[in-house]
């Protein structure tokens, strides 16, 4: 998954031809990108992640020290497939994406984990394969590019299953 965070004073979407909106105050406004290989086994990682990345300031304004779950502020969640768009010469292409319907079930997931960790009420979101309108005020700017799994975290965890199996072999050999 592709996740872009950023830190605002507030954000609303508005679902196109709908008059319902979703609103937050401070916190984090995140676009989510679901890539065709994701899948559920992350969700309990990332959603600590994004409940206790320190994006916030401090007392006596120290940065990068508080968190969405140490200050009680707010998430808006946007998913959004264009997060995995390539170029086939200048048009995007969008086959790193998942499909809609399995896209839509992880996002729901990922919602319903991060719900279930924190408090139901300060968790919103847009409406998944709908025409949004996003408005936020940016706070700082701070705005971070994050995705996990990435192939540097497949590669470690591919050594550490090696290590751990040279270490087992070793150890039957004694």
């Amino acid at each position: 998954m592709r996740f872009i965070i950023q830190r605002v004073n507030q954000a609303c979407v508005t679902i196109k031809d709908k008059e319902n909106s979703n609103k937050i105050g401070k916190g984090l406004l995140i676009y989510v990108g679901i890539n065709q290989n994701d899948n559920e086994d992350s969700l309990d990682f990332i959603a600590d992640k994004l409940l206790n990345i320190k994006l916030f300031d401090g007392e006596n304004e120290a940065r990068w020290k508080e968190s969405v779950l140490s200050l009680d502020l707010e998430l808006l969640l946007i998913s959004n497939f264009t997060l995995y768009c390539n170029f086939k010469g200048s048009k995007p292409t969008f086959n790193h994406a998942m499909d809609g319907t399995n896209a839509g079930l992880l996002f729901g997931k990922l919602v319903s984990k991060l719900k279930e960790k924190y408090k139901e009420d300060k968790i919103k979101v847009g409406e998944f394969g709908e025409y949004m309108f996003i408005d936020s005020i940016n706070d700082g700017p701070v705005t971070i590019d994050w995705e996990y799994p990435t192939e540097k975290n497949d590669d470690q965890k591919n050594k550490n299953n090696k290590k751990n199996k040279n270490e087992k072999n070793q150890n039957k050999n004694k």
